[in-house]
């Protein structure tokens, strides 16, 4: 193929001259008119075909220039990105955080949050829906109060069960109070006790009504804290998000950025999209390109380990909010 295309221009090149002289002349004239004329036909011929060719020349090389000048950019924006990272750091009780631990601290961070107000969440599904609960947690609770091992937890958890449902929400919200204390004021069995209801059901209850609220306050905590950070990172992926989009290069692009992306960094965005912060061309991009879809592998760094089925609705959940 590469021999073939230069041997067909060759020859669509000295078909005008082969036709001029098969029909016109067979061998070089001696009159100068003749020649003139032949310069003439040449002319016509060949000076539009040189300034096609000129222009194409000319073409290429301004799209050439314009991809490498993209490129510079794009890998520009993307190396200020991982700079941001690396240069980053912080002094917690542990001591210097620096460069991309600063990510799984962040993580980290986010998950504690969670875990914490799911002790909340756990109070909450008691008031809500005490006969959605399955009878461990009331043993939990139980035991949790009591120091008394005696005790047959089996059926008193049957019957804390039946009393809560028997109650309406503000009876039930007093009569907890009675097992776990006031919020704020568990001990530590009960506050562990709430806190294992909260994380076990923090899947299994609404998105909507529970989770939504949950995702956006433990972001909004942890930006107050470190937007310097936070805020820097993620206007920074959605300005490279969108200059991706409007690229020729698109795809390139998109597979070069999604290579480039640690482990937290993948959580941190799902955090991001979850909080109902990220701009709607970040979610796209996200979905498209199926970024979280290997969240399972990672799902040690998101509350009660979430199974695969869980992870695929909470992010078609997620999804649906920028929609």
């Amino acid at each position: 193929m590469k021999r073939i295309l230069p041997m067909a221009l060759c020859i669509i090149l000295l078909m005008p001259i082969l036709c001029y002289l098969i029909y016109f002349h067979y061998g070089f004239s001696n009159n100068s008119n003749e020649w003139s004329q032949f310069g003439s036909y040449i002319g016509g011929i060949y000076g539009p075909i040189g300034l096609l060719i000129l222009s194409y020349s000319i073409y290429q090389s301004s799209k050439q220039f314009r991809i490498e000048k993209e490129d510079g950019l794009f890998y520009k924006i993307l190396d200020n990105q991982q700079q941001r990272i690396v240069n980053f750091s912080l002094k917690d009780e542990s001591g210097e955080i620096s460069s991309y631990e600063t990510l799984n601290y962040f993580v980290t961070k986010l998950y504690n949050k969670i875990e914490k107000d799911c002790v909340l969440l756990g109070r909450t599904l008691l008031k809500r829906m005490p006969e959605k609960i399955a009878s461990l947690y009331y043993m939990k609770l139980l035991q949790a109060q009591s120091s008394n091992y005696s005790t047959d937890f089996a059926i008193e958890a049957e019957l804390l069960s039946k009393k809560l449902i028997s109650l309406n929400e503000n009876e039930r919200w007093e009569h907890i109070k009675d097992y776990v204390g006031s919020v704020g004021y568990e001990s530590e069995k009960q506050h562990a006790a709430l806190r294992a209801l909260g994380c076990v059901y923090f899947y299994k209850i609404d998105f909507e009504e529970y989770r939504r609220d949950i995702y956006a306050s433990v972001f909004n905590s942890n930006n107050k804290k470190y937007g310097s950070f936070y805020d820097g990172y993620f206007k920074n992926l959605e300005y490279i998000v969108d200059f991706i989009q409007q690229s020729k290069s698109k795809i390139t692009y998109a597979q070069y950025l999604i290579a480039q992306l640690t482990r937290y960094e993948k959580v941190f965005i799902f955090y991001y999209l979850a909080s109902e912060k990220a701009e709607k061309s970040l979610c796209k991009f996200v979905e498209e390109n199926k970024i979280l879809d290997d969240l399972l592998d990672y799902n040690y760094l998101l509350i009660d380990l979430p199974s695969q089925k869980e992870l695929t609705n909470e992010l078609q959940e997620i999804y649906k909010m920028y929609k």
